[in-house]
């Protein structure tokens, strides 16, 4: 049961519809810290355009360096079968992203699932790019960047997740 659930959880955080790039959207070294995205977070919503739904769970943020953050991801039924990331953050303003790599076995998977990010308040929103809304080939990091900056603001979002901050 609990490798079903671990399974569900992750296609929630790596849906087929979402896109995975082979390349960041940013350079590592040049991500930065964000101080008010440390800490725990509840899952609250998904708005997207599909019937998925999502189970509760917390997604606990926690910094490496100045750079780099864990991120955590607990169910609320099955608390051990957390799923974990890596992600560092990009600015391309108007709009910051997190560049997030699942582990897998302890060993960072291939391939960057890039969220846009919005902090309000004690509100997290973040949402995935669909796979569809990538028209052309994507064979660099500036190719990315490109893609983001002219397309961000149109309709290339899958889902967007909203969480609260949790006071435990």
């Amino acid at each position: 049961m609990r490798l079903i659930f671990f399974i569900l959880l992750l296609s929630f955080f790596s849906s087929c519809s979402d896109y995975f790039s082979s390349f960041p959207a940013g350079k590592e070294n040049k991500s930065y810290y964000k101080s008010d995205l440390i800490g725990s977070w509840r899952f609250i919503e998904i708005k997207n355009d599909t019937s998925s739904s999502t189970e509760k769970h917390i997604l606990e943020v926690t910094s490496i360096d100045n750079k780099n953050y864990n991120l955590k991801m607990i169910p609320d039924e099955y608390p051990d079968s957390f799923v974990m990331a890596k992600a560092f953050l990009t600015k391309l303003k108007p709009n910051e992203y997190a560049n997030v790599r699942f582990y897998e076995k302890d060993k960072l998977e291939d391939g960057f699932l890039i969220i846009k990010f919005n902090l309000s308040n004690d509100s997290l929103i973040f949402s995935t790019i669909h796979k569809d809304s990538v028209k052309y080939e994507i064979n660099s990091t500036k190719d990315l960047v490109t893609f983001l900056k002219t397309y961000s603001g149109n309709n290339i979002w899958n889902s967007t997740y909203k969480y609260i901050r949790n006071n435990k």
